[in-house]
């Protein structure tokens, strides 16, 4: 199954074991698979759990308070997965296939983390509750922030490389009004090349577009929020 694994989904694991082992314990358990995601730098599962509050340091804090240390040193070596953290793996199989992929990413160990309410009650479903949060809440974040990056990602994945300047000339003449937004965009900003945020946004003003998104279950102005978050000004310059 790891094979199926992504680059990030196989950090994940190895973090879990990290953390596993620097709390002197025999096993990785789910959650050790929950403090590795909280781990990652990246991805879909560090984003959601950060924004619902459940920091590395808060959950490893309540994982000490349950389960407290060990006594002796782990000997060096991997440790075994207890029969939930496999399970775990498993139903992110599940997850991938319902969704569609063909890999198992963070998001997809998550929603299987998350199916507590088909398993036995285990500490990760104790320390998520004990810390103010409701794990259907967090499962539909998690899924609402992988369509958002999945959409960006189709976007960002259509955009012509820089080794293949767009010909303006095969566009059909819907996508040549996006196409000529997403250059005022960028000329309003001060740009004399287009970018991605520029593409994005333009493709998000266009209200058929839009209608699809939203019927997917993507909030478009949150979409938008993001956007300009991540320190872009195109629409502020435009606004302005």
């Amino acid at each position: 199954m790891f094979e199926r694994f992504t680059e990030q989904a196989r950090q994940m694991v190895v973090l879990a074991m990290e953390e596993s082992r620097a709390l002197k314990h025999n096993e990785v358990g789910s959650e050790h698979l929950l403090l590795g995601m909280a781990a990652l730098k990246d991805g879909v599962a560090p984003t959601v759990l950060a924004e619902a509050g459940l920091t590395l340091e808060r959950v490893r804090q309540q994982v000490v308070r349950l389960l407290g240390e060990g006594q002796e040193e782990m000997r060096s070596g991997s440790i075994p997965f207890t029969p939930r953290a496999k399970q775990v793996f498993q139903f992110s199989l599940r997850e991938a296939q319902r969704l569609g992929d063909t890999s198992i990413d963070s998001e997809h160990l998550l929603l299987a983390l998350l199916r507590s309410k088909e398993a036995l009650p285990d500490v990760t479903a104790q320390i998520i509750d004990e810390l103010g949060v409701d794990i259907d809440t967090l499962r539909d974040e998690a899924l609402r922030v992988r369509q958002e990056r999945s959409v960006a990602e189709r976007v960002r994945r259509a955009r012509p490389a820089r080794e293949q300047p767009l010909d303006e000339a095969t566009l059909d003449p819907r996508a040549r009004e996006i196409w000529d937004s997403a250059v005022a965009r960028a000329r309003n900003a001060g740009r004399t090349t287009v970018v991605f945020e520029d593409l994005l946004e333009a493709l998000l003003s266009d209200g058929n577009l839009e209608m699809v998104l939203s019927s997917m279950g993507v909030d478009v102005a949150l979409l938008r929020v993001r956007l300009r978050a991540t320190g872009w000004s195109g629409s502020e310059a435009e606004e302005g």
